[in-house]
């Protein structure tokens, strides 16, 4: 009798290491969460050194992400982004502004930091590669003699890392919170007059000190 149930214990055993192995990743069998997302931070430099009026940078977004496994996934996003600086060259005085699209590409990794957390939820690293084509325009139209208002277009790489957490709210709802610190990379060469130069390397140090640090929160629906 003992060794018959000895037997029947190691059976369920069995099954049930069988069936931890077999589980899926995601939620409750659900891989894809599709999220609204905003970063934002007051645009303190303008504010302290330009005595410009305090500001809030503010970057909206729409992402999907998709569970590889237990620990990662991968997902994209599109976004939207308008930021305002002064400038001031040759005697000339006012405001551009630059504004743009952002695509996006990331990889987020989960911990497992609580007993049952598993992708998509719970504390989070997402390191993701952001790329934008933007407009520079002249609100005061005082920069060139012909007053014209579009100063051209450029196109920058920001690699930024998320740190954050998600959670599940009645099984389908979702909402995360963090704090995302991104770098432009600035790769491209910035040729042109002098005038061009001194416009791009005005909107990359703007751009540097847009998407350098932001508080990031997100909500959405928990999908498949």
């Amino acid at each position: 009798m003992k060794e018959h149930n000895g037997s029947f214990l190691l059976l369920l055993l069995t099954l049930y290491v069988s069936s931890l192995r077999a589980q899926a990743p995601g939620y409750l069998g659900k891989h894809t969460p599709i999220r609204i997302e905003c970063s934002f931070f007051p645009a303190l430099s303008p504010a302290i050194f330009q005595n410009e009026p305090l500001r809030l940078n503010v970057r909206s977004a729409v992402s999907a992400e998709h569970v590889i496994n237990r620990m990662i996934s991968a997902g994209g996003s599109i976004g939207y982004f308008s930021v305002q600086s002064p400038y001031s060259y040759n005697g000339t005085w006012g405001d551009i502004r630059n504004s743009g699209l952002t695509l996006a590409g990331y990889l987020t990794v989960y911990a497992f930091h609580r007993r049952g957390n598993m992708a998509p939820l719970g504390p989070f690293s997402r390191w993701e590669l952001i790329s934008t084509r933007y407009q520079l325009r002249d609100l005061s139209r005082r920069f060139y003699p012909d007053m014209r208002s579009h100063l051209g277009s450029r196109s920058e790489l920001i690699l930024a890392l998320t740190l954050g957490e998600q959670r599940i709210f009645r099984d389908h709802l979702v909402w995360s919170y963090g704090i995302q610190l991104g770098w432009v990379l600035n790769a491209g060469k910035i040729n042109g007059t002098e005038e061009e130069v001194y416009l791009y390397a005005l909107s990359v140090q703007r751009l540097r000190g847009y998407f350098a640090l932001n508080a990031h929160c997100a909500v959405g629906i928990l999908l498949f």
